[in-house]
């Protein structure tokens, strides 16, 4: 997640999530399938919404997330149900790393907590 969250630095989880309480662009904690590790990503997109990525611009329900370039993705999906999409801040790594762009949506039983300010 760098630039924003570095490694070897302590953060504080909130391991009581409620996840209707979740919101766009907050960093959550979630365990990868793939690696058995957990990996920190922020919360782009919720159940049952369309995520798309054009021209490498990222949309959520057809609105622009950003204006950065999320380069050479593309993509178009509804996300699962009782799931949410969501990327890492590196957006060199995007789609090369466990995000949703590579593995898809990622279910709330995996999500093990947001990221506390």
């Amino acid at each position: 997640m760098y630039p924003n969250f570095l490694e070897n630095e302590t953060y504080i989880i909130d391991k009581k999530i409620d996840f209707s309480k979740l919101v766009r662009m907050q960093p959550i904690l979630f365990l990868c399938d793939i690696h058995k590790i957990f990996h920190l990503k922020r919360l782009i997109a919720f159940s049952g919404e369309k995520v798309t990525i054009v021209d490498g611009k990222i949309y959520v329900e057809n609105e622009l997330m950003s204006d950065i370039d999320y380069g050479e993705s593309k993509l178009s999906l509804i996300v699962s149900k009782n799931s949410f999409f969501c990327i890492s801040d590196n957006f060199n790594s995007l789609g090369k790393n466990c995000d949703s762009i590579t593995n898809g949506s990622i279910s709330k039983e995996k999500i093990i907590g947001a990221i506390l300010d």
